[in-house]
């Protein structure tokens, strides 16, 4: 049987959890932009770059097939596409001008990331060199640092929170979490929650009346 195109995507994305891969996390490292179409230069939107972007591709530009043999190159052996969808509008026949409506009709075709291909006519992808453990923990600890106006921050104990009434950040010591990369991404999420106190956005979720007392 035929699956539609919104019963592929939703397989799509469920074969990408039963396999370990959160669609919405990504577990491995990319230098690469959005998706991105290299014949038109654009960065796929919506459910696209969701669908390209859990793809195991460092190189964030894609093409059809046709497009393929039309820079000189060929798809590698064994390659498979990925669907990308889009919105095409249909005008239902009438008589009556009145009478007509415009139907958005859902539809698909197939796109080859540039790593699929070879033989393509495409300039060289730039691949900064990858940083160590060490400078993304300064590049981290920079980014926290030099955020204005900042709550206080303590280290110590088991758990992490933040504070609206006195604009207090907890964080447990970073020998605590499986990696610094958990520790730096517990703390800015703590200090997402911050930027809602009066002195900064003021927003309602953080100064209103929190039952708790603190923003986890």
């Amino acid at each position: 049987m035929k699956l539609t195109i919104y019963e592929t995507v939703t397989l799509t994305i469920f074969e990408s959890l039963k396999a370990g891969v959160v669609p919405w996390r990504k577990p491995w490292h990319t230098d690469a932009a959005l998706p991105t179409s290299l014949a038109t230069g654009k960065p796929y939107r919506g459910i696209n770059s969701f669908l390209l972007g859990i793809t195991p591709y460092s190189d964030h530009r894609w093409l059809t097939f046709k497009q393929v043999q039309e820079r000189g190159g060929q798809v590698k052996k064994g390659e498979k596409s990925t669907m990308v969808v889009f919105w095409k509008h249909w005008e239902r026949p009438s008589e009556s001008d009145e009478a007509k409506k415009r139907i958005p009709v859902l539809r698909y075709f197939h796109v080859f990331n540039v790593e699929q291909c070879e033989g393509l006519d495409v300039p060289e992808l730039y691949r900064p060199q990858p940083l160590n453990e060490l400078q993304w923990i300064e590049r981290a600890e920079l980014l926290v640092q030099s955020m204005p106006n900042p709550p206080s921050i303590a280290v110590g104990g088991k758990s992490a929170w933040y504070r609206p009434s006195d604009d207090h950040v907890q964080m447990p010591p970073l020998r605590s979490f499986e990696s610094a990369e958990a520790y730096y991404s517990t703390l800015t999420h703590e200090l997402g929650h911050a930027t809602g106190h009066e002195s900064r956005l003021n927003r309602k979720e953080v100064t209103g009346d929190i039952q708790f007392g603190s923003c986890d």
